[in-house]
């Protein structure tokens, strides 16, 4: 398996399967943190063992190496809905949605590590996002919009400042989004360039998660405060949050 070196280079414990997904539309990990196993989601872009993607598949297990080093908080969101019995199906899916927004970042730390493996870290790749963002920006401006598509730009903003590489021309894609949605995507962006590089410290890095993401909450204006509680499941501490 092509990313089997990684995983020893990683040190990860726990077992991981690749499973490629048609319909996935990027790449993912699922974790689970009582069977202590992890699935990498290939998106529909690459077969198993195609090195294009190799740095993407490489962040995704990096990841895993977060939830072993630190807590799977780090690899995966668990939530609780608070007074969920008032809600909307609708209203739930897009509390769960907001939830991921303000913990997307984690990325950033993903990121700084996956440095540390390839020298010229997923230059290809970035290029890629780049040029596709332009021609979303030419053809699809109002899919740009949408928070799924201008946080990630965000991200990959503060990942390029972090790291000190080209972040690529965005001048297209700030005209599409218009001047308020950029203001925003500048503010999270200067936001998870200011963020502390994890310690490894378990509870020093969990509370710095956990203001994170209550801050990128704010920033974005939702509606709830984030909270991360750890709970007693099957014997089990897991780190859940209450939205």
């Amino acid at each position: 398996m092509l990313y089997k070196k990684y995983e020893e280079i990683l040190g990860l414990r726990w077992p991981v399967e690749y499973a490629h997904s048609f319909s996935a539309p990027t790449f993912g990990i699922d974790t689970d943190p009582f069977l202590k196993k992890y699935k990498v989601i290939l998106c529909n872009l690459i077969s198993v063992d195609n090195k294009k993607f190799e740095s993407s598949v490489v962040h995704e297990l990096i990841h895993a190496f977060l939830a072993e080093r630190i807590d799977p908080a780090f690899a995966g969101y668990y939530y609780h809905i608070v007074n969920s019995v008032n809600m909307s199906a609708e209203q739930k899916t897009t509390r769960i949605n907001k939830l991921y927004l303000s913990w997307a970042h984690v990325d950033i730390w993903v990121d700084e590590l996956l440095n540390k493996f390839f020298p010229n870290p997923m230059v290809e790749e970035n290029e890629l996002y780049v040029n596709t963002l332009r021609k979303m920006a030419n053809h699809r401006p109002e899919e740009l919009r949408l928070p799924i598509f201008y946080v990630p730009i965000a991200i990959h903003m503060a990942v390029a400042s972090r790291s000190k590489t080209e972040r690529g021309n965005l001048s297209p894609v700030f005209r599409a989004l218009g001047g308020e949605l950029t203001d925003l995507v500048n503010k999270l962006s200067d936001f998870y360039t200011s963020l502390h590089s994890l310690s490894f410290n378990r509870k020093n890095d969990l509370l710095l998660l956990e203001e994170s993401v209550q801050t990128s909450a704010l920033i974005q204006k939702f509606d709830f405060v984030p909270q991360l509680l750890e709970e007693q499941n099957s014997n089990i501490p897991i780190m859940r949050w209450h939205i």
